[in-house]
């Protein structure tokens, strides 16, 4: 028995060394004696060897059975593991929980690492229960990520080699049992079914391992065993708990770091009741964006009870604890703590403890170093400061200081002498006060009074609280007073601080406290004074962000504090800011003056109760800045807490003055926030018992300043004001806002869903008093009329009581884009309107970022009122009254309003929507329009109102409406009228003004009052019908679709326009602003039309009003047409300028007609007329009709004049000759007119009957390529000229075969430019001269008959009319001369002109034996055919269709007297280019026709070929005239070279009397060349049929003598008899053959 005995002893020795040696403990901690001695004796026997960690069997097995949990190891439920990985699932799963329990957990030996499977759950928890606890040196990683908390009563250790991965939160602890809020897990006990309750996290902390002692436990256990770490180094990203309760925590040689590179660091707390961190070991909470929380042994103050004391904490030299910001943001927090109520706590503090600011800002952390016994090492270093930023704290061992009367003598002492003084509570200062070790009090229970010296500070830091129970003040210099404390801050009763113009600060909370529990509130008990004289007075809390040595942020209240007073209905709390206690509505006031220092106090609660409010105040208050600045805030931060900031509470009323001057905006600023109720209440009694107060607010400066209270609630139920300023019984509540110039702001804002402002007081006042009755002693001022009042919510803004005063009041949402309900729900209501009195100057509702305005009920104001829809519009459904004031609209959409009744006020609409006046209206001031539509829908829409004002809007009839006949202004921005269709409106009032009037809509507004308006009117749409007047000054416009009807005859400054104009029998009267317009619509009528001024009036439409045309003055330009049956009458100021065609009824007066290249009928009403002005131009004149047409004026036109009715009468110059019908009458007959016809066979000799163009459509002579006028006449017929005779004189004069066709229109043949300004561009090769106009070549003098620019009033022929030569530069009423790229023109003998009437033709007669030549001279003058190579500088023609030149033949018959093809016929056209300097000429109009073509000819012309259809493709070639002396092919190139400008100017008689007997005239041959008009590619021999102005050269060969005449004919193996007879058709075939067949075979090449 007693081996036995020994044995059983020695086991239990052995096993209990095995525990303390596994957990690092000695074996002193209680081993029995004779435990000892057998441990001894085991240890003789059996040696340590048996307890190494070789020796020992290492594994993880799972609990099975019934205390089992379904954790799997590799697979088995309940299985071990001994080597390799472990791979732990299964387990027990509970909401975001698993839960595993082992049997045995250590991973020495042959283990490699563990893996939990997380299964997605949140948090994994374990619990080991074997007696020797945890052991692990090896990796512990999850799945994914998931907090562990790990159970293990035996004990943990965890060795060289563990880590821990994808594991946020760590909590190791030898607890038991680990709390949820449904339960609690035990470690050894807790069954699945229990497990179903814990769903949600862990508790935390101490509060969540829980330390009891049951009967499960190991009775054998000698002590709790503990958790040692021994050389680790684990990084956890979020939290690290190492809790041991009761037990021990040993860091040893170990890095345990929740540092963070990329945010805040986390949280790292060690729990024992003995805690030793060794010299080689560190704990880090560094992060880049702020400090970490290191808690050893304890928290702040003790301050969480989560976290358990120690009653031992050692950190030894060399340890290194770290909870710096590395980059930025505020330092962490570290405390080093035992159970200072202990008295055998004992902290022993090394190393370096280090809190750092970040780098880039941030302020210093703080650090606590607390016990009983505080034992600090000398070489300690403790660091809290900041890179940017403020410095940080460090709290040691605080004591506490009383300061009497003769501490207060030593400080007066000190402060007189002009010494800084500080009471600190880290310091242990007999001298100060100190008590010795405490929780850091400062209590000045002895006034403090400096009496001399210079400025100087008196500051209090307390790491608790400072109590001031005595008064301190300055009488002499000023006296800084800063009381600074982490607790809270007390003036007592009736105490004062007077500073002689220091500042005073009150500064709280210096570990800025922002939520959760604490008291670090600041409150001025009843009858206390704070006066600075000067100096600013500051009463809040936090941190010093800026520097400026007052805090930023809030005096902070988290606990529930009842100050003294009465308990009232409610249970008022105390507030992070109290002005008296808020339970005692009968203390004495307290007053705050600054005497122009700014005054700040800011106070916040994070109190859960409705009664604990942010700031709050007792009943009696004044507030008196001077010139500055009063800003106070209350912040309630709690769910289920109070308001923001509140004067008085439950049951009675504030009596509040709050008064400044400083000139800064604003000068008053209150605000209030609250998460659960009212941001800023200001009075809240409800009994008729209690005494009545005002809260007045008054800005008193002169300039700027102003009044703004913001009142924030988050309440997300009700319709929570931000703002409430209410007194519910009957003449208790009373609200004065003054101001003397700046404006009045109160807002509602944070929340959208509920934000309000409610004002239900009894009585209040807006900018100016009503009421003078002092207020705690404080006079209200007058104030200002101009000052302006904005309210701003998101939910309701409601005036439940009358509101006076004066200026301006805006109302809209704070926030952008939300509707308004006017008495009405939307997303802002307003309430009570009617409430403000009239003695506001204004109210407005709405502003630019508003989404609309809205009513649905009545709405009543009583002064003027703007309604502002913003982006949206704006509907009134019901009743809008106001009494006698005006009421403006802004709306952007369409909008409409019911019923106004404005008395005698007006009406204004402004913005870029549509107002609908959809009922009766009744108000008698003026309608103003200012932008935007105005629609009227009821006959009374405009009430009586007295006058229209518009300025930029439209006003819309969609029913007939009364409209005012007092008066109508168009102001700069003019005025619109819509009538809607069907409609016929009068506005029988004068417009004036100096707007424009613009007309649109289908219906018809008649003006028919006598306006005076004088911009414009617009027709744009519908009818403008004029019965009165319009201003002479008022430019009219007429749009497409649109008309304008006269009423009456009127007059204005223009018309212009594609409308209608409706004369009726009415006279129109335009251009009395001397304005240029074009009227492209039609005037249509029995009515007249008078052109006065000195502008032009173009008529480009077919107008048929059938009245007299008057043109007093001026331009009348008819592009168009006018009636057949107008007579016109133009005055000597005026002209008729013709665009067109025209046929009128007559012409009279005398003034100027300009036919320009067109045709004027007149006489068609067959009344007799005189005309003696003059008529210019190129056109036809006819006199139709069967009157009697006198033309009495020098005439200079050089068309024809035809009489094809009636009787023409010329007493004038000119015209001379006339083409009359038959029994027409007129003076100057010349011959009959031409009847349409073929044109006869050349061969016959000249046509005795030359066709007369139709008067409607006279046709154009074709146009040479740089000849003058080419549109303006019609081409040549055979008619033979009057005035000129067939004889030698002209031998080379061609006319045409056949006159145009007489239903030609005017455009120019498509062979030639239309245009004469547009001539054919230069050949590049030829060496043009842009800049010189053409003139006569200087090498050619001239003669006295032929001067290079003939008068065009002296033509050469008495039947040519004064049409300019082609080498004349142009005039502006003529065409442009020859092209400058060829400066010698042609002869004037041979040039058609323009203005040339149909003439006979000369009669060449060649001789019987007529050679090729012979023919090629007739066709061409003397035409050669030469082909030129590639590289040389001639250009060949160009082909508007693209067909090359048709083939000839004999055997067509009707080559000649086919017809002529029509301009709208594709041509083409060749000419010659400068090949060897000739110069161009222009086109010639005679043609030779056939079937396919026609040849255009003429002596001194290019030749041209137009083919209206495709043929066959053909070589291209170039055509051209040369003069007889280059027909010799061994002279033709030097002949050439030599060329000039022909001589222009001798008439056509002179010209002839050369042709046979030239003697004796010396004169260099000239040679011309006719333009490029264009270039087709062709790999064709490329041919050049160069033209010889024959008239020039004869004259050239006279010039010399006789022989050189001869030569020059038999040259070209012509006599002089051959050209006597024109060539038959057959032989100009034959001609035309043989220039072909040298253009194919190349042999014309050398200009042969």
């Amino acid at each position: 028995m007693r081996l036995t005995g020994l044995i059983a002893r020695m086991c239990l020795a052995i096993r209990m060394f095995l525990i303390c040696v596994d957990q690092g403990f000695s074996l002193h901690m209680a081993a029995p004696k004779s435990a000892v001695f057998v441990l001894v004796g085991a240890t003789a026997l059996l040696g340590f060897g048996l307890m190494s960690s070789a020796q020992v069997r290492a594994e993880i097995r799972a609990a099975g059975g019934k205390k089992g949990l379904a954790t799997k190891l590799n697979g088995k439920k309940g299985g071990r593991c001994r080597s390799g990985i472990c791979r732990i699932s299964g387990g027990t799963n509970s909401g975001r929980n698993k839960f595993h329990r082992f049997k045995k957990f250590d991973t020495r030996g042959k283990i490699r690492g563990v893996k939990f499977d997380s299964d997605g759950k949140k948090n994994i928890v374990v619990g080991v229960t074997s007696p020797y606890g945890t052991f692990i040196d090896k990796t512990v990683e999850m799945s994914s990520k998931a907090s562990l908390y790990w159970l293990s009563p035996g004990g943990i250790h965890l060795g060289r080699g563990a880590g821990f991965v994808n594991i946020p939160r760590l909590n190791l602890s030898t607890a038991r049992s680990l709390r949820f809020e449904g339960g609690v897990f035990d470690a050894f006990n807790s069954s699945p079914a229990q497990l179903n309750f814990l769903r949600g996290n862990p508790q935390p902390g101490a509060e969540g391992f829980r330390f009891d002692r049951d009967a499960t436990d190991d009775p054998n256990q000698l002590s709790r065993p503990g958790i040692h770490l021994d050389g680790i180094e684990i990084s956890i990203d979020q939290e690290l708990l190492i809790d041991a309760p009761a037990g021990r925590v040993a860091v040893k040689d170990s890095r345990l770091s929740v540092s963070s590179d990329q945010g805040k660091a986390g949280t790292i707390t060690l729990m024992a009741d003995d805690i030793h961190v060794d010299g080689r070991s560190q704990l880090l909470a560094k992060g880049s964006d702020g400090g970490g929380l290191i808690q050893v042994g304890g928290s702040w103050q003790n301050g969480d009870a989560s976290v358990r004391q120690a009653t031992t904490t050692r950190v030894d030299a060399g340890a290194v604890i770290d909870a710096s910001a590395t980059v930025r943001g505020d330092g962490g927090e570290i405390v080093v703590w035992s159970d200072i109520s202990a008295p055998d706590s004992i902290t022993d503090v090394a190393g370096s403890f280090l809190a750092k600011g970040g780098r880039k800002g941030g302020d210093g952390g703080r650090i606590e170093t607390s016990g009983a016994t505080l034992s600090l090492a000398p070489n300690l270093k403790i660091d809290a400061s900041a890179f940017d930023g403020e410095a940080g704290l460090w709290l040691q061992d605080p004591f506490n200081y009383v300061i009497d009367s003769p501490e207060a003598g030593t400080i007066e002492s000190s402060l007189n002498g002009g010494t800084n003084v500080t009471i600190s509570t880290a310091v242990n200062d007999p001298a100060g006060g100190s008590t010795g070790s405490g929780v850091g009090n400062i209590s000045l229970n002895h006034p403090i009074e400096k009496t001399s010296g210079s400025p100087v500070t008196l500051t209090f830091e307390a790491d608790n609280d400072v109590v001031l129970n005595a008064s301190i003040s300055s009488t002499g210099g000023a006296l800084n007073v800063v009381a600074k404390a982490a607790g809270q801050i007390i003036l007592d009763d009736a105490k004062a601080i007077e500073t002689k113009g220091g500042d005073i600060v009150l500064w709280s909370n210096t570990g800025n406290k922002q939520s959760g529990s604490g008291q670090h509130f600041i409150r001025l008990n009843p009858g206390s004074s704070l006066t600075s004289e000067g100096g600013k007075i500051v009463l809040a809390g936090g941190l010093d962000t800026n520097s400026d040595g007052v805090p930023d942020g809030y005096a902070y209240v988290g606990d529930v504090v009842r100050s003294a007073g009465s308990v009232f209905a409610g249970d008022p709390l105390q507030p992070g800011v109290s002005l008296g206690s808020v339970r005692d509505q009968t203390g004495a006031r307290i007053t705050i003056s600054s005497g122009g220092g700014d005054v700040i106090m800011r106070g916040r609660s994070g109190v859960a109760n409705t009664q604990a409010d942010g700031f709050g105040s007792q009943r009696a208050v004044v507030i008196d800045s001077g010139s500055g600045t009063i800003q106070i805030e209350g912040d309630q931060v709690a769910t289920g807490g109070g308001v923001g900031l509140r004067f008085g509470n439950l049951d009675y009323y504030p009596d509040v003055a709050i008064t400044s001057g400083s000139t800064s905006s604003p000068a008053i600023q209150i605000v209030g926030t609250s998460v659960n109720d009212r941001g800023v209440w200001l009075g809240n009694g409800t009994s008729t018992t209690n005494t009545a107060g005002t809260v007045l607010l008054q800005s008193t400066a002169n300039s700027g300043g102003g009044i703004t209270l913001e009142g924030s609630s988050s309440k997300t139920t009700g319709d929570t004001p931000g703002i409430d300023l209410r007194g519910s019984a009957s003449d208790r509540q009373n609200y004065q806002f003054l101001s003397n110039a700046g404006p009045i702001l109160l807002v509602s804002k944070r929340n959208t869903a509920n934000s309000a402002v409610n004002i239900s007081a009894h009585k209040m006042e807006l900018a100016t008093r009503t009421t003078t009755t002092a207020v705690q002693g404080v006079s209200p001022i007058v104030g200002s009329t101009s000052v302006a009042t904005s309210v701003q919510a998101d939910k309701k803004i409601s005036f439940g009581s009358d509101v006076f005063g004066a200026g301006t009041v805006e109302m809209h949402p704070f926030t952008s884009g939300r509707a308004i309900g006017v008495e009405s729900t939307s997303d802002l209501r307003l309430e009570g309107l009617n409430k403000l009195a009239s003695s506001f100057s204004s109210i407005t509702v709405g502003d630019s970022n508003v989404n609309g305005v809205v009513s649905t009920s009545p709405i009543a104001v009583n002064s003027d009122a703007f309604f502002h829809s913003g982006s949206a519009g704006l509907n009134f459904s019901d009743t809008f009254t106001s009494n006698a004031n005006d009421v403006s609209f802004e709306v952007a959409t369409d909008s409409s309003v019911a019923a106004l009744s404005l008395g005698s006020g007006s009406l204004t609409k402004v913005g870029a929507g549509s107002l609908n006046l959809t009922t009766a209206n009744t108000y008698s001031g003026a309608t103003h329009l200012n932008a935007g539509k105005l629609q009227l829908s009821h006959a009374s829409a405009l009430g009586s109102t007295s006058s229209l004002n518009v300025n930029g809007g439209t006003v819309r009839f969609s029913q007939v409406a009364t409209v005012p006949s007092a008066g109508m202004s168009l102001a700069s921005g003019g005025g619109t009228f819509e009538v809607d269709s069907g409609l016929n409106i009068n506005l029988s009032s004068v417009a004036s003004g100096s707007g424009a009037l613009t007309k649109t809509g289908l219906g018809t507004l008649t003006l028919s009052g006598t306006n005076t308006y004088t911009g414009a009117t617009n027709v744009n749409a519908g009818t403008l019908n004029i019965t009165g007047s319009l201003s002479d000054s008022t430019a009219v416009t007429v749009g497409s679709g649109s008309t304008l009807s006269l009423g009456t005859n009127d007059a204005v400054a223009s018309i212009a326009g594609s409308g209608s104009i409706e004369l009726a029998s009415h006279t129109l009267g335009v251009g009395g602003t001397n304005a240029s317009t074009t009227f492209s619509g039609v005037i249509s009528g029995t009515g007249q039309l008078a052109k006065t001024g000195t502008g032009t009036l173009t008529l480009s439409g077919v107008n048929t009003y059938t009245g007299a045309t008057g043109i007093n003055a001026g331009n009348l330009t008819v592009s168009g047409r006018l009636s057949d049956v107008t007579p016109i009458t133009i005055d000597s100021t005026g002209t008729y300028q013709l665009g067109a065609n025209d046929t009128v009824g007559s012409i009279a007066g005398g003034g100027a007609i300009r036919l320009g290249s067109h045709v004027l009928s007149a006489g068609a009403n067959n009344t007799s007329t005189n005309f003696s002005g003059i008529i210019s131009g190129t056109g036809d004149f006819r006199k139709i009709g069967s009157g009697t047409l006198t033309l009495s004026g020098d005439n200079n036109y050089s068309g024809t004049t035809f009489v094809d009715a009636g009787r023409l009468t010329v007493t004038g110059s000119a015209p001379t000759t006339a083409t009359c019908a038959s029994g027409v009458s007129s003076n100057i007959c010349s011959t009959p007119a031409p009847t349409p016809g073929p044109t006869p066979d050349s061969s016959e000799g000249p046509d005795p009957a030359p066709q007369t163009p139709k008067p409607t459509s006279p046709p154009k002579k074709p146009s040479p390529t740089q000849a003058p006028k080419p549109t303006a006449a019609p081409k040549p017929t055979a008619a033979p000229k009057p005035t000129a005779a067939p004889g030698p004189s002209d031998p080379f004069k061609i006319a045409p075969t056949e006159a145009p066709k007489p239903t030609d229109p005017p455009a120019p043949d498509p062979t030639q430019p239309p245009q004469p300004t547009d001539p054919p561009a230069p050949d590049p090769t030829d060496p043009p001269k842009p800049t010189d106009p053409p003139a006569p070549d200087p090498t050619d003098p001239p003669k006295p008959t032929d001067p290079p620019a003939p008068d065009p009033t002296d033509p050469p022929k008495p039947t040519d009319p004064p049409a300019p030569d082609p080498t004349n530069p142009p005039k502006p009423t003529d065409p442009p001369a020859p092209d400058p790229t060829d400066p010698p023109a042609p002869d004037p003998t041979n040039v058609p002109k323009p203005t040339d009437s149909p003439q006979p033709r000369p009669e060449p007669e060649l001789g019987e034996s007529s050679s090729q030549e012979d023919a090629d001279d007739v066709v061409n003058a003397i035409a050669v055919v030469e082909t030129t190579t590639s590289n040389n500088s001639l250009v060949t023609a160009t082909s508007e269709s693209s067909s090359p030149l048709p083939q000839f033949s004999a055997d067509q018959p009707d080559l000649i007297d086919s017809a002529s093809a029509t301009a709208s016929e594709p041509s083409v056209t060749t000419d010659v280019g400068a090949s060897e300097g000739l110069a161009s000429t222009p086109t010639l109009p005679a043609s030779l026709s056939g079937e396919g073509l026609d040849v255009n000819l003429s002596l001194q012309d290019s030749f041209q070929v137009s083919s209206p259809s495709q043929s066959q493709a053909k070589p291209v070639t170039s055509v051209s005239a040369r003069s007889n002396a280059t027909l010799d092919p061994q002279s033709s190139r030097s002949s050439e070279s030599q060329s000039e400008t022909p001589k222009t100017g001798p008439s056509e008689e002179a010209d002839r009397t050369g042709s046979d007997q030239q003697t004796g005239e010396d004169s260099e041959l000239k040679t011309s060349e006719s333009e490029v008009v264009g270039t087709k590619q062709s790999s064709s021999p490329v041919v050049a049929v160069k033209k010889v102005d024959a008239q020039t050269a004869l004259q050239s060969t006279s010039r010399r003598d006789a022989a050189a005449a001869q030569q020059t004919i038999q040259s070209l193996n012509l006599s002089e008899s051959s050209y006597r007879r024109p060539l038959s058709k057959a032989e100009i075939v034959d001609r035309l053959q043989i220039i072909r067949r040298q253009v194919q075979q190349g042999q014309a090449g050398g200009g042969s």
